[in-house]
């Protein structure tokens, strides 16, 4: 998958249309696991930033929506310059 802007629109279902989220408890923990995999982290363990920024999301019971943007870092802009875009 590329995306010159570095925006994905992403989608999940369950497998059989089954429900994904069955309590309202699952939903909470869905959104606090998002935000725990947003943090960037330097080679010591040091929080220093986000991996990507989350537009929008929408989360129903046997599927869900993110529309996240990655950020962008030196070594990304170098592969890019390198390989071309979505090289």
């Amino acid at each position: 998958m590329c995306s010159l802007l570095r925006q994905f629109h992403v989608m999940m279902r369950g497998i059989n249309h089954q429900n994904i989220f069955e309590e309202s408890e699952d939903y909470y923990q869905f959104i606090a696991t998002l935000d725990r995999m947003r943090v960037h982290y330097d080679d010591e363990g040091t929080p220093v930033g986000s991996n990507c920024a989350y537009y929008a999301y929408s989360l129903m019971s046997n599927h869900f929506h993110l529309l996240i943007r990655e950020r962008e870092d030196e070594n990304t802009n170098r592969t890019n310059r390198t390989n071309g875009p979505c090289g």
